[in-house]
């Protein structure tokens, strides 16, 4: 992201810190609630308290860009922290640009990570990836 903001000479505010060790505690804490949805809940609530304290007009993700998450999702968890904080969420299906931003990501020579962020869904990309090559590797014996 800040790479992308430099060459694009956009302002992004964003928190160095990932927050894992609250991110780890809000998690095991969840009870019923999936985890993707705790995820979202936290993350938005974080992102709606900053805009409402920036005064900006409005919020919105960088998750909404991918394929692979919930929409309706992130959009509940926003909707609901953008009134905790009386704030507004700006929502849009970016989705349809995803080509689009895989290309000028290559052109721009930015680093596009292939999972949402999180350390379960690293592990579950990772085990994916050792299960297809002992397959592989299965098939090459025999």
């Amino acid at each position: 992201m800040e790479q992308v903001s430099q060459q694009m000479n956009l302002p992004v505010v964003w928190e160095a810190e990932y927050g894992l060790s609250a991110w780890l505690k809000r998690i095991e804490s969840r009870g019923d609630i999936p985890r993707c949805e705790a995820c979202y809940t936290m993350r938005m609530e974080e992102t709606a308290c900053k805009a409402s304290e920036l005064e900006f007009d409005a919020f919105t993700s960088t998750l909404l860009y991918s394929r692979y998450q919930d929409h309706e999702g992130i959009c509940l968890a926003s909707k609901r922290s953008a009134q905790k904080y009386n704030t507004s969420f700006f929502y849009r299906d970016f989705r349809p640009g995803w080509k689009e931003g895989i290309d000028r990501s290559i052109k721009m020579g930015i680093y596009r990570q292939p999972y949402c962020g999180c350390i379960f869904s690293e592990y579950e990309r990772y085990i994916k990836r050792a299960q297809r090559l002992q397959k592989r590797i299965a098939q090459l014996r025999y």
